[in-house]
């Protein structure tokens, strides 16, 4: 899936999509796969699945477009940048001079 969005441009091809819908389905059958594997020879070691939530609705939802040229993860930056400046700020002015600078 990754190699497909780095080849294709903002709006993947129907080929393409085709081609991503069938390697998110390989993925999940893979992990249902090995979870059941796991069950049967009584080693789970971990309490939850991996759900891959996100890749679901890129999946079924997103394409044609492009993941990797629409999704924005600029908030995440913004919220470190933020972070850095309330870190700096006396405890009893935090929220006001963290908004104004």
């Amino acid at each position: 899936m990754e190699s497909i969005c780095l080849k294709g441009s903002r709006w993947l091809t129907s080929d393409a999509c085709s081609e991503f819908r069938m390697a998110y389905c390989v993925y999940r059958a893979s992990l249902n796969s090995l979870a059941q594997w796991a069950i049967e020879k009584n080693l789970v070691r971990y309490h939850v699945r991996p759900k891959c939530h996100q890749l679901g609705h890129l999946t079924w939802h997103y394409l044609p477009r492009n993941p990797r040229y629409m999704q924005c993860y600029a908030d995440e930056d913004f919220i470190s940048r933020t972070k850095r400046v309330a870190e700096r700020s006396r405890p009893v002015h935090m929220s006001r001079l963290t908004m104004f600078r």
